[in-house]
């Protein structure tokens, strides 16, 4: 499985405002650095509250399309993980989309028998166990991994990234700085979660570096 990260930034490492509505970072070139990674992917994964704010699938463009944004098979998949899809709704785009192999992990088995039935006619319902020697990020690769699936892409937010990035799990982070200060004490950054200690913290190797304009586009590997 390779898995790799991208998300767009603020100077000071903001990746949305706390609370508000989804607004773009990036530019147009950002966009398309987004299609070119997810043209490398067979999986996009979202976090629950990322999903609140698009409500749209995270799909890649056909070459040549009269409509962008229309996926190329049902070997293309978005995965989201929440904890028992509170506050979702299968009105939404997200669950409309054509031509796209939907998995949903919730990480409680408290749903109801009418959640499972309205979910499970769009999207497929992973049940991760609570386990102290595998993380829930581990339980969803080794699912994906077993489903056929081998290019990861995760988008965020946050919280999803911690759940990767504190087992080390992420082989590429791809950061799109955006020239803008956004601040906020409550707005969510690059990797939530509990965080490092100083003697924890993870070193990374920085791989590429790509002016465009006024953005700065970063690759980043993990040290072996």
């Amino acid at each position: 499985m390779i898995i790799r990260s991208n998300l767009a930034i603020t100077l000071d490492g903001k990746i949305a405002r706390a609370g508000g509505k989804y607004q773009a970072l990036g530019s147009p070139n950002d966009r398309n650095e987004m299609q070119r990674l997810r043209a490398l992917s067979d999986v996009v994964i979202i976090g629950a509250s990322t999903l609140r704010q698009h409500k749209q699938a995270c799909l890649k463009n056909v070459p040549g399309a009269d409509k962008p944004k229309t996926v190329l098979s049902h070997s293309f998949c978005n995965a989201v993980i929440s904890r028992q899809l509170e506050n979702i709704s299968v009105n939404w785009p997200f669950f409309k989309a054509p031509n796209l192999r939907r998995i949903l992990f919730v990480t409680t088995n408290e749903l109801t028998k009418a959640q499972e039935k309205l979910f499970a006619k769009t999207s497929e319902i992973v049940v991760l166990k609570k386990s102290s020697r595998t993380s829930a990020a581990e339980q969803m690769i080794k699912y994906l991994e077993s489903a056929g699936f081998s290019r990861l892409l995760v988008e965020g937010g946050g919280e999803l990234m911690w759940d990767f990035v504190s087992h080390n799990l992420i082989d590429e982070y791809h950061v799109t700085l955006t020239p803008k200060l956004l601040g906020g004490k409550l707005s969510p950054t690059l990797v939530e979660g509990t965080g490092f200690t100083f003697k924890q913290m993870l070193s990374l190797d920085l791989t590429q570096v790509r002016q465009v304009n006024s953005e700065l586009f970063l690759t980043y590997r993990k040290r072996s």
